[in-house]
């Protein structure tokens, strides 16, 4: 509200006020649409012929079948698998009633027209798989405690883990291949290693990480911690080339981010032989 009105009306009127409007939405409700609804009556994008753009992706809640398909169909998105691609992927794909399992036939039938995308399963940031990991995995006091008795993840952690990481998200990745072609696989992201600004703290008290990075910066030195974790999680994974085309249009950018850009280059491969 106003503060010219509510000093006219005054405070004590303001609970009135807000009953009043409370009571018009009643009376007057919003016309409700379902997403496939709103998508259905909004304008369509259009797409220069013989483009080579990538299809489009996201990373959010599964919509529901009707909408993957809808947006795949009119507005340049791969068909969504949705979800993590995680353990229980093999039973909803023997289940042909399955929105997987729909999907799926989907994109056997037309690969061109219903280009499927796979969102990647992230077993390091589940309990169970983190109670198994080994100790050296969590950064560490000069007394070998967890540091403040949390786990946080070591920018020495053993190469072991990320290597089981890649193992378990590329299994249910077969069990999909084997029903359907792939178009886009995106990484889930968001776990493991850290960023400074949340856990530089941490990694400051770990006597092993501090002797490691030595005189380096902290961004040259979580850079290459980062992309070594991240190779050997790819290394279980056939590595998608295509994901470099879009590192040569930030080399000019934030120093930080030029430095996570060369990392990625050097791993997957040069630009300019994709």
């Amino acid at each position: 509200m106003r503060p010219t009105l509510l000093r006219h009306l005054g405070r004590r009127a303001l609970p009135r006020v807000a009953l009043a409007a409370s009571l018009a939405t009643v009376a007057n409700p919003a016309q409700g649409k379902t997403a496939l609804e709103h998508l259905r009556a909004a304008p369509k994008p259009h797409f220069r012929k013989g483009h080579t753009l990538l299809p489009l992706s996201r990373w959010g809640w599964t919509m529901p079948f009707d909408v993957r398909v809808e947006l795949c169909e009119q507005w340049g998105y791969a068909l969504e698998f949705g979800g993590y691609a995680a353990d229980g992927v093999a039973a909803k794909l023997d289940d042909p009633n399955s929105d997987e399992s729909k999907l799926c036939a989907l994109a056997a039938a037309d690969p061109k027209r219903y280009p499927l995308c796979v969102l990647l399963d992230r077993p390091c940031g589940s309990k169970a798989f983190q109670d198994e990991a080994p100790e050296d995995t969590w950064c560490h006091d000069a007394d070998g405690k967890l540091i403040d008795d949390k786990r946080e993840w070591s920018t020495e952690a053993p190469d072991s883990v990320f290597e089981k990481a890649g193992q378990l998200s590329v299994e249910p990745l077969k069990k999909i291949l084997a029903k359907a072609p792939l178009a886009l696989v995106l990484n889930g992201g968001e776990y493991g290693l850290n960023v400074f600004g949340f856990a530089g703290k941490t990694w400051e008290r770990d006597p092993k990480v501090r002797t490691t990075k030595g005189e380096r910066d902290w961004f040259d030195y979580l850079s290459a911690a980062k992309a070594r974790q991240a190779d050997h999680r790819c290394g279980a994974q056939s590595k998608p080339r295509w994901a470099v085309r879009l590192l040569p249009h930030v080399r000019h950018g934030p120093k930080p981010l030029r430095r996570l850009v060369d990392v990625g280059v050097r791993l997957q491969g040069p630009a300019e032989d994709l």
